[in-house]
This record gives C-alpha cells, structure tokens and sequence, in this order.
C-alpha cells in the first residue's frame, strides 16, 4: 500500500467517508474537504429538497438526513424500539413514525411520544453554500444520566426492553453494577408496600455479582431488574411510617421488636425500628436480627407459638419466652427444656 492510498480503518458498517476526505488531496481525487473534519458532507440542498430524504453513512450506523418544511433535520436511520429503518417512515407535521410499531418522534429533537421506543439520537447540521454537511457522530450528552432516567422509565411502566436497553447503557456507559442494583431496589422499595419476590431474586443475583462474568452479570441486572417491575406494576406504593410519639426504654423496644417479628406485624416492627433509630435506643446487633427476621430454630419456635397463640390454645406468649423457646426456668437445661417446651420445639420443626 502505498503513501497515497487511504488505510482501511475498523468501523461497524465499512464507512471510510472521513478518511477519503482528508487524503484525497494527496491522491488527486476531486473529493471536496469539509472546512470541519467532524462534519461529513450529506448532499447538496437542492437535491434533499427534492428527494425529501437522504441516508448517509455515519462514523458508527446510517444516519437519516430529512428535509421538512424548510428544515434539515438528521438522525439515527435505525429506530431506537427494534431497530427498523427510519427511512421507510413517514413524515407529518414535523413527526417521525416508524412503520414497524408505530412510535412516533418529535423530527427536530428525536424525542419519542411513545415511552417503550426510546428518543431517537440526533446528529448536528449544517448548510454551507448549498451543501448540507452532517456531523456523523452522535451521543447523549450525558449517557450515565440518559440511561438512568430511561431505566427509571422502563421499571415504571414494566418494559422488559427498556429495561435491558437501559441496563446495558448504563454497563457501556461504566456505570458500577453497584449503582445499577442499588437504583432498582430503590425503586423496588419506594414503589411496593412490603417486600416482595423481585426484591428477593435482585438480592440473590446481586450476590452472583462479583463472581459472574461481563455477559451474564447484564442477564443478572436485567432479570432483577424486569422481575422487580413486575412486582411493583399495579401494587400499592409504599407507605410512609413514622416513629412513635413517645420515647421508650430500650428494654421495652427490643421486648415489642421481638414481638412484632415473631408475628409477622411488619408495621408495627417498623414504627418500633424507627423510635429506636431516632433515640439510639436499638443496637446494632438487635437491628441486625430483625432486618434478617431472626434465625433458624428459633424464628420458627416463635412463628409456631403465635399461630397457636391467635388460634385461641393456651400457650406462653412469645415475648415471655427464653432464647431456647421456654421461660427463665428452662433456659440452659440440656434435655432442651420443659416437656411442655419440646413438644412446642418439635412441632415448630414439623412446620
């Protein structure tokens, strides 16, 4: 190859416009340079003006030059729902739609009418002396913020699509997996009274994180991300709880706490929570237990000891009750307790 033959440059659809630009001089070609390397030229004015619209290549994909109304628009060929060309669309009234599912564009912003299409990227234009010349890179000004906001739009309305869009505009964008789980548990606790199985299955997959590869953690983010939307489509939206009025022991907190976890009582525990939280009263250690519904053998004691205390049979309240299920004086036995304790701890295993 020699000195005066354009290199062959990688680009996603074989465009070497730029390049044949600025080496044309040097090859004797007649190719006119653009006075700006970012701009690339479209076509004359008078010809767009006749065709109506015009598909040049562009540094990345096609871009769609339009003319409408004594303006010259250009934008993504490539329709941001499913990919359609844009060019086989119509144009009325200064907006764009795409033939394949009807989303419909704003021409001169690409903002979209329809959520679930996504706005459409524009490209900057300009007309010199007759000759329409485009800048043939276009992107979002800020594509951590644009992705964000269309993540936000996908779990709102439950748009599986948006939602892996946006997932994998954020990742390209270097956005932390981190921020990406923490933006839909947010969203899943704000939008859900209660916890529901999405925020479970965001949980789970958000502990794969750190293990998993580039490829399956986007399928990790997504998946939480749909099943979260799911959950929260249609449901009441979280109420806010306030603490209790007045300030309590910490004693008696931890003895209510204990009491409202056994039973389930997620209001209740959570006005408890917040006294405690504004006063200090809580430890650290009891908040831990409680944020984690207790442990093993002995969620289940007090779980099976308020079903038979709301089904009216005579047992010990679950408040009064040891760390092992019986009272004070069976705490630390070896046998595991009264005669009366397992039977209730062999039933509580049986559930």
């Amino acid at each position: 190859m020699t000195e005066s033959q354009p290199k062959r440059i990688a680009s996603v659809d074989g465009c070497y416009i730029r390049l044949l630009q600025n080496t044309s001089a040097a090859a004797g070609g007649k190719l006119m340079q653009a006075p700006n390397t970012e701009f690339s030229r479209a076509g004359s004015l008078e010809e767009l003006r006749a065709k109506g619209r015009i598909v040049m290549h562009g540094h990345h994909r096609p871009i769609l030059v339009i003319y409408d109304r004594g303006r010259v628009v250009a934008l993504d060929n490539r329709c941001p729902h499913m990919g359609f060309p844009l060019e086989r669309g119509s144009v009325e009234d200064g907006i764009l739609t795409c033939h394949w599912h009807h989303a419909r564009f704003a021409l001169e912003s690409g903002c979209t009418f329809d959520l679930w299409a996504d706005d459409v990227p524009v490209c900057p234009v300009e007309v010199r002396d007759g000759e329409v010349w485009v800048k043939t890179e276009f992107a979002h000004a800020d594509p951590a913020r644009h992705w964000e906001q269309r993540l936000a739009d996908g779990l709102a309305h439950d748009l599986s699509l948006v939602i892996a869009k946006a997932v994998q505009g954020q990742l390209a964008a270097e956005v932390p997996r981190a921020d990406i789980v923490r933006q839909v548990a947010l969203f899943g606790a704000r939008n859900r009274d209660g916890w529901g199985v999405g925020l479970t299955i965001l949980t789970a997959l958000a502990n794969l994180l750190p293990v998993l590869p580039e490829e399956e953690a986007y399928l990790a983010l997504f998946h939480g991300g749909r099943h979260v939307a799911a959950d929260c489509d249609g449901a009441a939206p979280r109420r806010e709880r306030a603490a209790l009025g007045s300030r309590l022991d910490a004693a008696v907190l931890k003895r209510w706490l204990g009491r409202w976890v056994a039973v389930r009582h997620r209001e209740a525990a959570e006005r408890t929570m917040l006294t405690g939280n504004r006063g200090r009263a809580l430890s650290s250690r009891t908040r831990r237990i409680a944020s984690r519904g207790r442990d093993g053998a002995g969620v289940r004691r007090q779980r099976t000891l308020a079903r038979l205390h709301q089904q009216g049979i005579r047992m010990p309240r679950p408040d009064r009750l040891g760390a092992r299920g019986g009272g004070a004086a069976d705490r630390g036995r070896p046998d595991g307790g009264s005669p009366r304790c397992r039977g209730i701890n062999r039933l509580a295993a049986a559930r």
